[in-house]
């Protein structure tokens, strides 16, 4: 097994001692030109690489931003990772992303992974509702939570999809929809408490019914997959469907395998845009957001913070609904 040459070796093989080979490597221009071709010789040699994480964290940094998301296959926020890359990249940073899973030990973990790291910065995707020890296991590293969630004190920037939600809800009225569910994942979205109230009192003003009780909120992706097919075929079924992105596959293939066409039988709108919504016959009806606006004030509020700037306001981000082909009048 071919073992990664270090540092020592080099200094073996140069026959110097570690530090002037550290020296080189850092482009100290003190060291003699001699000892300099034998350093650089021997790197060659082994193919040694320094390590750029040792090298920041003696100057005091570790040159790495941490990007963790509740949920990466979550198309609300996955969306965001290749901006945020491009962004880190641009400043100095390298990026490492991690996946929390729905799971709050797993998103434990992933923190108390990046804060032995030392990571300079971390933009923050919580589970909700958010754990609070979380500002004592990133203690002394800025953080910027995305989305930002009331009880966070810290940096933070917003997405307020209520009134594009609402509009989709209007939608769904406009075509006769009476019977209307909210499917989600629990902890998966912000703060959904008010938009739940304006949505029943609308519905209810509407003369319809929200059948959005606790048993279309689910713990997980396998969870819904197993109760989406029976409820879908239930007496009393909702004939209209707002879906978090997340679980848009899981609702489709279940009206799929129950002989529903969207949008003759069932109507659907996904609270918030993915390549499927896009990509399915007809286009699903979506709330959207600018992604790429969102990932620049994260990434120039970390960047901010970590300079010991004042981070300021968090600016909302307003989304819009996108009508396109999944909502339809009310079945019969």
């Amino acid at each position: 097994m071919n073992m990664r040459p270090t540092i020592k070796d080099v200094a073996r093989r140069a026959k110097v001692a570690t530090g002037t080979v550290s020296r080189v490597t850092n482009g100290d221009t003190t060291v003699h030109p001699v000892i300099r071709e034998a350093v650089e010789a021997a790197i060659k040699e082994l193919g040694y690489r320094p390590s750029p994480i040792a090298r920041n964290l003696r100057r005091g940094r570790s040159g790495i931003i941490g990007f963790v998301l509740a949920d990466v296959t979550n198309p609300t926020y996955s969306a965001m990772v290749p901006e945020v890359q491009e962004l880190t990249r641009e400043a100095g940073y390298t990026l490492v992303v991690m996946d929390s899973g729905m799971d709050p030990e797993r998103e434990r973990r992933n923190l108390e992974t990046l804060a032995a790291l030392r990571v300079d910065g971390v933009v923050l995707n919580p589970l909700l509702p958010v754990d609070t020890t979380i500002p004592a296991l990133l203690q002394g590293i800025p953080v910027v939570s995305l989305p930002g969630v009331p009880e966070w004190e810290g940096a933070k920037v917003r997405v307020s999809s209520t009134d594009a939600t609402l509009a989709g809800l209007d939608d769904c009225l406009a075509n006769g929809h009476r019977r209307i569910a909210f499917l989600t994942i629990k902890g998966l979205g912000g703060t959904q408490r008010d938009l739940l109230s304006m949505m029943r009192e609308r519905i209810r003003a509407a003369g319809a019914t929200f059948v959005s009780d606790a048993s279309w909120t689910f713990m997980s992706r396998e969870a819904s997959t197993e109760a989406l097919p029976a409820m879908l075929r239930a007496e009393g079924r909702p004939t209209a469907v707002l879906t978090a992105s997340a679980l848009l596959p899981e609702l489709l293939i279940a009206a799929r395998d129950a002989g529903m066409k969207v949008p003759r039988d069932l109507s659907v709108i996904s609270i918030a845009a993915s390549t499927l919504a896009d990509a399915y016959d007809p286009p699903i009806n979506c709330t959207t957001f600018d992604h790429e606006h969102l990932s620049s004030e994260a990434i120039c509020k970390l960047l901010d913070t970590m300079r010991g700037e004042p981070w300021g306001e968090a600016e909302e981000h307003a989304s819009f609904y996108l009508r396109r082909g999944s909502v339809g009048p009310a079945p019969a």
